[in-house]
């Protein structure tokens, strides 16, 4: 699954796995999500983990780091006080903390972070 908004930038030299969806905290290994020339709508999330293992309760695919399903955590939470900045199937996390280009570090900062997490999302209209 692929957000319209985010197309892979290079393929990294680890295989893709077969199943392409992974829980935040499972290792991804493939390429940076990049605007396309359609300009979709960022957003900024701010989220404060009181734990470095609390749960953000997103899915994510591995190729483009786009959001599959969300469940009950922090963007939960998120989305429940921010009815107007919702995080939606289908969004694109294009960089956590201004790390952006190695879906592998970005997937460790969201993992295992305490603290502040700064996301840009890109949603394509």
């Amino acid at each position: 699954m692929i957000c319209c908004a985010c197309k892979p930038l290079a393929a990294t030299s680890e295989a893709v796995a077969a199943d392409a969806k992974h829980s935040v905290g499972a290792q991804v290994s493939e390429s940076e999500p990049v605007l396309s020339a359609v300009s979709p709508r960022t957003s900024t999330m701010v989220l404060r983990k009181a734990r470095a293992d609390e749960k953000l309760g997103i899915d994510l695919t591995e190729l483009s780091l786009t959001v599959v399903r969300i469940r009950p955590g922090l963007v939960q939470a998120w989305n429940d006080a921010h009815p107007d900045s919702q995080v939606m199937p289908g969004d694109c996390i294009v960089s956590v903390n201004g790390v952006r280009g190695d879906p592998a570090a970005v997937m460790n900062l969201l993992v295992s972070t305490e603290g502040e997490l700064v996301l840009i999302i890109a949603r394509s209209d």
